[in-house]
């Protein structure tokens, strides 16, 4: 019996097919395996960048609401620390897409503590305007917010220890420099 003429082409051809299947697995299994890991890589680069920036934020606002002067008398030294209780914006807030691996209640204290922060500035500024009008309760309401942005750094810092277990030697720095409500 003769083979069909086709059936020795039919062969070779199956046997490329199946090789170009067999390398186009392996190569998109690699590319995947690839990308998960850089996009692990990426989510711990963030979290350190996040963690890093709350224990900064903390120590902060610890020192500044510390030295802000009880009374408003030496009109030097409390622009002095006013200006220096003047945090800025916070960076890990600005594309809280970026931060997928949080929970919604983290990301909700990061926007919180965002929008604390930038108010606390705005009043610090507006106290630096004219300083020889600033009242002791003036001074007391602006450690207030910054005690404010003290207990939700640390309950955020917190929440991320409990889920990600590798920055509890951050937190255990911070509880021992500055004791870290817990």
């Amino acid at each position: 019996m003769q083979a069909a003429p086709g059936a020795a082409l039919f062969i070779p051809a199956l046997i490329g097919a199946a090789s170009g299947l067999a390398v186009t697995l392996v190569a998109g299994y690699l590319a995947v395996r690839r990308y998960l890991r850089e996009r692990g890589d990426e989510q711990k680069t963030l979290l350190n960048a996040l963690a890093g920036e709350l224990a900064n934020l903390h120590e902060h606002y610890t020192y500044a609401s510390r030295e802000l002067p009880p009374d408003a008398t030496d009109l030097q030294e409390i622009r002095l620390r006013l200006q220096w209780s003047i945090y800025g914006p916070l960076h890990s807030s600005q594309d809280v897409s970026r931060y997928g691996f949080l929970t919604v209640e983290d990301i909700g204290l990061l926007l919180q503590l965002s929008l604390r922060i930038r108010n606390t500035d705005i009043l610090l500024q507006l106290m630096l305007e004219d300083p020889s009008n600033i009242t002791p309760e003036e001074i007391d309401y602006a450690a207030d917010r910054m005690e404010y942005a003290i207990r939700t750094t640390g309950e955020l810092l917190r929440r991320l220890e409990r889920n990600h277990p590798r920055l509890k030697t951050i937190l255990n720095a911070l509880e021992r420099d500055l004791r870290l409500p817990g």
